[in-house]
C-alpha cells in the first residue's frame, strides 16, 4: 500500500492519462473461507440446540449440509486520482477491507 501513490505518479510520468480498475484481493482466499465455513457450522449447531431445546424436541444426527460462501467486492477509497491532482501528491489509494462469508445450513433427523 504504501508504494501505491508512487507507482500511480510514475504511470502518469510516463504517460498514462486514465487510472481505473484498481482491485485488491486476498492472498489465499481459501484460508479465510475454511475458517469462516467452521465458524458458520458451529454457529448453526449452536441454533439448532437452542431452537429444539425451545421447540421441546430432539435432534438426531446431521442427514445434509448444504454450504455457500460468498465474497463481497473490496472496498477502497480514491482520493484525486484526476492526474493533474496525482502529480501534485494527491493520488492516495486507502485500504479497505474485503469479507469473507460463509453460510451453512444444517439438517438433522428427528429423534
Amino acid at each position: 500500500m504504501s508504494k501505491i501513490s508512487e507507482v500511480i505518479l510514475k504511470t502518469t510520468e510516463a504517460g498514462a492519462n486514465e487510472i481505473s480498475g484498481v482491485r485488491f484481493d486476498i492472498d489465499n482466499p481459501n484460508e479465510f473461507r475454511a475458517k469462516a465455513r467452521d465458524k458458520a457450522i458451529e454457529n448453526a449447531k449452536t441454533q439448532a440446540k437452542e431452537l429444539s431445546r425451545n421447540l421441546g424436541i430432539k435432534l438426531g444426527k446431521i442427514t445434509n449440509i448444504i454450504e455457500s460462501s460468498s465474497n463481497e467486492i473490496p472496498r477502497f477509497a480514491y482520493k484525486g486520482l484526476a492526474v493533474e491532482d496525482v502529480s501534485q501528491g494527491a493520488g492516495v489509494i486507502e485500504p479497505g477491507s474485503q469479507t469473507v462469508t460463509s453460510t451453512v445450513t444444517l439438517y438433522f433427523e428427528k429423534k
